[in-house]
């Protein structure tokens, strides 16, 4: 068996503890799983990029570490609500460094010129999302996470709209895993502020996980099939 499906696999593994930790309500393997999942993420990256040079594989290195401390951030939470905001924070710049690598890992100069039009129209509908979100969200928000909340849904917007933007200047397989992934991203992080300041919802945090794992494994993946060409 090859590194590359040694790492997956850890990967995997670790996942589903995580997951049927929140199921099954066990606070500790919970805790002490968490922070390995963005660990064996990394690692499957390094793997499988080990032989390429590419300097933005740097940023998407940067992404899943600021990933990490914002996962472990989210731990503490319930003793403190600033961890939250540092969470939130930590979680932005990752946002930032994903950005900076959609816009950089490229084959071609842009997108196909027949499919801007259909593009402009996605991203409109990306921007509605959003701001339907923040309207919904700002009634029921206090002004100190305002101005937080507000920066951070317009960077995750914006990252999906980036990943959009691939469209054309990478392979099929790396688009959709990529757009598929911020597209998910968006899900997990719009359930967790829904569930946090508007409303609970059932098995919200399980909801929540799964679908931020996927995002970030086919981001993860995405770029790996960039590299691979």
């Amino acid at each position: 068996m090859n590194k590359s499906k040694i790492a997956l696999y850890l990967f995997a593994v670790i996942a589903l503890l995580h997951l049927s930790s929140i199921a099954l309500s066990l606070d500790m393997l919970d805790v002490y799983t968490k922070p390995f999942l963005m660990t064996t993420l990394l690692i499957y990256f390094l793997v499988n990029v080990r032989k390429n040079g590419h300097p933005a594989y740097l940023l998407i290195i940067g992404a899943l570490i600021f990933s990490w401390v914002g996962d472990v951030l989210l731990i503490f939470q319930i003793k403190h609500p600033n961890f939250f905001l540092l969470g939130l924070g930590a979680f932005l710049c990752s946002h930032v460094l994903y950005i900076t690598s959609n816009r950089r890992l490229r084959n071609k100069a842009g997108s196909d010129e027949l499919s801007k039009p259909r593009l402009a129209r996605y991203d409109f509908f990306l921007v509605m999302i959003c701001f339907a979100l923040l309207l919904v969200l700002i009634p029921r928000i206090d002004n100190i996470m305002l101005f937080p909340i507000l920066v951070y849904a317009v960077t995750i917007t914006y990252m999906a709209i980036t990943a959009m933007h691939r469209y054309g200047t990478t392979t099929t397989s790396s688009f959709w895993l990529v757009m598929v992934g911020a597209l998910l991203f968006m899900f997990s992080d719009s359930t967790l502020a829904f569930n946090k300041f508007v409303t609970l919802i059932p098995n919200a945090r399980l909801i929540i996980m799964t679908t931020y794992i996927v995002a970030q494994y086919f981001i993860i993946e995405g770029f790996i099939k960039h590299a691979k060409g």
